[in-house]
């Protein structure tokens, strides 16, 4: 009879903790996110490309040599046909004439040299983040040929995106610093809710410390944007892109939106701001970061995908993610040339459905 209780008892024990389990695990942030392995390798190079500038500077140019040999076998397969072809489709010539394939053989070789004299123009060293927005001569039959008209579009796009994010989220969303310009700070606000800010200030637990569901009520997208030039000329990029961009972003993190949960200010309340040396006077900072939530993640993939006009990639000792095309990769610490890219954080790890708010 003891025995039995005994069992009785030790069973209602191990459910009670699987219960108590239950709801810790509803509480406490996941470890990591998890992932989808990429079988499009294609997909994983486009990326480490794109994002090649995380990388330090040696292995960056071993990647870029690599990627310039499989932009020549992606134009011509080395066979004198494939040069014929190449040389036949884009000047007219005889596809079995010499002239033929020492014009397919000169295209080639121009797309090479362009491919060089981007590794001089380039950043020599490695960076800890990096952001761009390119802008095609043309967009939903709005013409974007000058540097006016394509300003203006971007500061309206990354608006509109920040916007489409915001509805996803049920959150309203209003200009707060810089309306008008290139570097603005818009407030997010779950719809309903009503309270002091900065919410979490006091609340920042180490339950939440990786913020894994961190998910405030009270929200800051600050967006900063260097000034637009002509774009150069890039072969691998814009067939990535799928367009030959006109226009881009200054500096290889030139358009940097980042998601936190409150901004630095003054002793007097307002933003407080600093000077940057590419990018003039610029909002000082944000506290309480999102980079490693869900909710960040969410933002990147509306911020990045549509039109697949913005890239956005960052590291340090909590990170290693890049996004592109709506989509975040997960890269390794090492960031070799043979091993760069590594996984797509799978979306459904950052479903809004997960996510607990930390009103309960």
């Amino acid at each position: 009879m003891k025995t039995i209780i005994f069992k009785i008892t030790v069973i209602f024990l191990f459910v009670l903790l699987l219960s108590a389990c239950n709801v810790l695990e509803t509480r406490l942030y996941k470890k990591s996110p998890e992932f989808i392995e990429v079988v499009n390798k294609d997909e994983l190079n486009d990326a480490g490309y794109m994002g090649r500038y995380l990388m330090d500077a040696d292995e960056r140019l071993v990647l870029e040599a690599n990627i310039r040999r499989e932009e020549l076998k992606r134009r011509a397969d080395y066979s004198p046909v494939g040069f014929n072809l190449v040389g036949t489709t884009l000047m007219g010539n005889n596809p079995l004439s010499s002239q033929g394939v020492n014009t397919a053989g000169n295209i080639l070789l121009g797309v090479d040299a362009t491919l060089q004299v981007l590794d001089i123009l380039r950043p020599d060293g490695d960076l800890d983040m990096v952001s761009k927005i390119y802008v095609p001569d043309k967009l939903n039959d709005f013409s974007l040929t000058t540097l006016e008209d394509a300003t203006a579009f971007v500061r309206s796009y990354t608006r509109k995106r920040v916007e489409l994010f915001a509805q996803k989220e049920n959150r309203s969303v209003e200009c707060i610093y810089g309306c008008d310009s290139s570097k603005v700070i818009y407030k997010l606000i779950k719809n309903g809710f009503i309270g002091n800010e900065p919410y979490d200030a006091t609340r920042r637990g180490t339950e939440i410390a990786d913020g894994e569901y961190y998910d405030p009520p009270v929200l800051y997208v600050i967006t900063i944007g260097a000034e637009l030039m002509a774009s150069k000329s890039d072969p691998v990029r814009d067939r990535i892109l799928g367009f030959t961009p006109v226009w881009e972003s200054k500096l290889e993190n030139g358009w940097h939106s980042y998601l936190a949960g409150d901004i630095i200010r003054n002793e007097n309340g307002d933003i407080k701001l600093t000077e940057n040396k590419d990018l003039g006077m610029i909002p000082a900072g944000w506290m309480y970061g999102t980079e490693t939530s869900p909710v960040s993640r969410r933002f990147l993939r509306i911020l990045t995908g549509g039109d697949n006009l913005i890239y956005r990639g960052r590291r340090n000792i909590y990170i290693n993610q890049f996004a592109m095309k709506g989509k975040v990769f997960e890269f390794y610490t090492s960031r070799r040339a043979d091993r760069f890219m590594e996984f797509e954080i799978d979306p459904n790890t950052d479903n809004i459905s997960e996510t607990v708010s930390l009103s309960d």
